[in-house]
């Protein structure tokens, strides 16, 4: 069932924040086919965050933000993203809350992934679609046969001290390591992640890196076919 999951009427009146029209937030939660939530008041889904409740601080932030949403999201198939995906928090930050997934999970109850928050800038919204990417990368590796074919590829440990960008590095030693950002170094749960963010966002990028590196290549090559192979859309990533 394809549905939008809104807490009030066409528009969101809270003290002193502006009203919000959320016409548009209709037709996103039918394109993408799961519920796309917009916070009645301030409050943590998980931890201490209180901006993940916060109503959108602005029209123009949460067009940005639904456009983004959609064109992302659109990516990928339906089924398989109502399949991992319960719902889309669209906040001050925009939260993906899994979805249960009986048998073949390692992920309990899908979990909360805090994405960012999302400027209605160029620069804001790309960020955006790369958290989204990065953050459904985990939710992909909650399936114990995607995990256990990805361990299989990787043979170096995280880098200490790395770093937290997740633009493409230009790091040889990280790169001869086969990790293609520094955040994806950080940390053994981050490497997948980083990997269909660059995917999905810099795919140029991702394939330049994997003609030079081996190991990225075998790694790129692992998540292009899983990916493809789930019908995702990888629109720029070459044919091989």
């Amino acid at each position: 069932m394809l549905f939008f999951c809104w807490l009030a009427c066409s528009t969101l009146a809270l003290g002193d924040a502006p009203e919000l029209d959320l016409t548009a937030a209709r037709s996103v939660g039918r394109a993408v086919g799961v519920a796309v939530v917009v916070p009645r008041r301030a409050g943590p889904l998980f931890g201490e965050d209180r901006r993940q409740l916060e109503p959108p601080r602005g029209q123009a932030e949460l067009d940005a933000a639904l456009a983004t949403l959609q064109t992302e999201l659109s990516r990928y198939p339906k089924a398989l993203l109502s399949s991992m995906v319960h719902e889309v928090h669209l906040g001050g930050r925009v939260v993906i809350e899994g979805g249960r997934r009986e048998g073949t999970s390692t992920c309990r109850d899908g979990g909360m992934l805090a994405v960012s928050h999302h400027e209605p800038t160029e620069k804001g919204q790309r960020m955006l679609a790369m958290s989204l990417h990065h953050e459904l990368g985990h939710l992909v590796m909650c399936s114990k046969e995607n995990r256990e074919a990805w361990k299989a590829l990787v043979t170096e440990a995280p880098v200490a001290g790395a770093g937290m960008g997740m633009g493409p590095t230009e790091d040889p030693a990280l790169l001869s390591k086969g990790f293609v950002t520094a955040y994806g170094a950080s940390a053994a749960s981050e490497d997948f992640p980083e990997y269909a963010n660059l995917l999905l966002t810099r795919p140029a990028a991702l394939a330049t890196r994997a003609e030079h590196f081996p190991r990225v290549r075998r790694k790129a090559d692992f998540v292009a076919a899983l990916y493809a192979k789930a019908g995702v859309d990888l629109r720029g990533w070459p044919s091989r």
